[in-house]
């Protein structure tokens, strides 16, 4: 007879997962912004930003839709609890976390790199090579 295996940590929140992506995304912004000035050339640093920020609008479309859509089910899981998920949807309990927090990683991102390029086009150059 096989033994029900039992979960390792108490099941994650929505709120959890959303502050924790959040978190991500301002740390995003942060390294977008160290790269920008690495970026010869302030055209090319404001093509930079500005393409960015459109992936960073596809992710959050793709990601934050699927994920929240996924949620809806009582059974979110951990990845420590990977091998406790069972059923037709047991992979899907265990990545929609992680889904959902690259969803608000983008999320942070995608407004942070579009006033990132606006702020570059008011400033001029920011640090000229």
């Amino acid at each position: 007879m096989a033994r029900a295996r039992t979960v390792i940590e108490p099941r994650l929140t929505l709120r959890q997962v959303i502050v924790r992506g959040a978190l991500y995304g301002v740390a995003s912004v942060i390294v977008c912004a160290v790269v920008a000035v690495c970026v010869p050339g302030h055209e090319d640093r404001v093509s930079f930003l500005h393409r960015t920020g459109f992936v960073a609008v596809v992710c959050v479309v793709v990601f934050l839709l699927h994920g929240v859509g996924f949620w809806q089910g009582d059974d979110i899981r951990r990845l420590r609890d990977w091998r406790t998920a069972e059923g037709t949807l047991g992979n899907y309990a265990v990545m929609v976390p992680a889904i959902v927090r690259c969803g608000m990683l983008a999320l942070v991102l995608a407004p942070g790199a579009f006033g990132l390029a606006n702020l570059a086009q008011v400033l001029g150059g920011w640090i000229y090579p």
